[in-house]
């Protein structure tokens, strides 16, 4: 008997520890390293060309870019739950004439922003974001609000999986003003 308790008490601080050692995402000092936007199902009006819907698989049609393309992030918690960073996206391709040409491009865009990290339960949790979005297209121009609320998945520390709403209402540019409907977009993200 006294061996089957101290085996069970062995393994339950086996199991423990891990969690008792685990930090919630979203502490003071913890820097965020993301892949945004990977995957997503959009809703369209009037952005660069494109209206209606439309599914993004990494860098996705360029005309709708930049809204629905992946795109690299950095976010820096300056206090529990409060978050300063901001996305970079690049991308070089052929515009088909979707800008008025048919000669290769460089597209940039860079969105710095601010979010609120709250965890839901040690594994879950919500990251509301919201930014200027910054963009450059050749002769293509604008900037525009971006907001999400991704939810988050923690299943180890230090890595986490993002999925969740997103949207872009385009404020100012060169071409016709609208918005983008993230139903869904998706990423990855480390800290440390």
């Amino acid at each position: 008997m006294r061996k089957l308790v101290c085996s069970l008490v062995a393994a339950a601080g086996l199991f423990a520890a891990p969690d008792a050692l685990a930090q919630n995402f979203g502490q003071k000092g913890d820097l965020s390293i993301s892949a945004d936007r990977l995957f997503g199902l959009y809703l369209t009006n009037d952005v660069a060309l494109s209206d209606g819907f439309l599914m993004a698989l990494g860098i996705g049609p360029i005309v709708a870019f930049p809204y629905t393309t992946a795109r690299l992030g950095v976010d820096y918690f300056v206090i529990d739950h409060l978050s300063v960073g901001g996305n970079l996206g690049i991308i070089f391709g052929d515009d088909n004439n979707s800008f008025g040409g048919d000669d290769d491009f460089t597209a940039f865009l860079i969105e710095p922003r601010v979010g609120y990290a709250v965890n839901i339960s040690d594994k879950f949790g919500i990251w509301p974001r919201g930014g200027i979005t910054f963009f450059d297209i050749d002769d293509f121009d604008g900037f525009a609000l971006t907001l999400e609320a991704p939810f988050f998945f923690t299943p180890t520390d230090g890595f986490g999986l993002a999925f969740g709403p997103s949207f872009d209402i385009e404020l100012a540019g060169d071409g016709d003003e609208g918005f983008v409907f993230g139903i869904v977009s998706t990423g990855v993200f480390g800290w440390l």
